[in-house]
């Protein structure tokens, strides 16, 4: 027994410590900005983590932080958890997506909304995470069903894992490269003017 401990001992502290998953770093950014969404509302929530150069898709891609600036919070919860998730292999970018709910009964189910959502994640120069591009589709949930919608454990996936072009991100990925190529062809300004107030 006493050579067994003397051996436990001398492995190292992090040698015993199980290794953390890239892209929990992402899990982790999003159950913080849900709860920033929960404890500030959805307009200051959103704020406080949508990168300078976001893009909210609602559907047509609109500026994130001029989205939010003027906009007035409903009093309506948001809530949402990811169910996915993915790091780059440099650990600068990430993405997640998962189930959400919006309504005053969230935590009994009686949500007035669900869908899915996917958020796309940058770590900044500074070190911090900031979203870039954010987006959802609305689809009905069964009554019975929402009581445990957002009871979800998130998959985390790492860094080059995968095919290259799963059949099911295509069209995803195609949104996404339709939506960088026309953020890089307007001016912030003009696609500014494109909100919906």
């Amino acid at each position: 027994m006493a050579a067994a401990m003397a051996a436990f001992l001398t492995v190292p502290a992090d040698a015993r410590t199980p290794k953390r998953h890239p892209a929990q770093v992402i899990v982790d950014e999003e159950r913080a900005f849900a709860q920033a969404v929960a404890d500030l509302g959805e307009r200051d929530g959103f704020l406080a983590y949508l990168a300078e150069s976001s893009v909210l898709l609602r559907p047509r891609p609109v500026p994130g932080r001029a989205a939010y600036q003027d906009k007035a919070d409903s009093g309506a919860q948001l809530r949402w958890t990811p169910d996915v998730a993915h790091v780059s292999g440099a650990g600068d970018f990430g993405w997640a997506s998962g189930p959400w709910m919006l309504g005053s009964g969230w935590a009994t189910g009686r949500a007035g909304a669900t869908g899915h959502y996917f958020t796309a994640w940058r770590r900044d120069a500074g070190g911090q995470w900031r979203v870039v591009l954010d987006g959802s589709a609305p689809y009905p949930v069964d009554d019975d069903r929402r009581a445990g919608f957002l009871g979800v454990t998130p998959k985390l996936r790492d860094p080059g894992s995968g095919p290259r072009r799963p059949a099911v991100q295509a069209p995803v990925i195609r949104l996404c490269i339709g939506v960088l190529r026309e953020m890089a062809r307007r001016r912030p300004h003009r696609c500014a003017r494109g909100i919906r107030r």
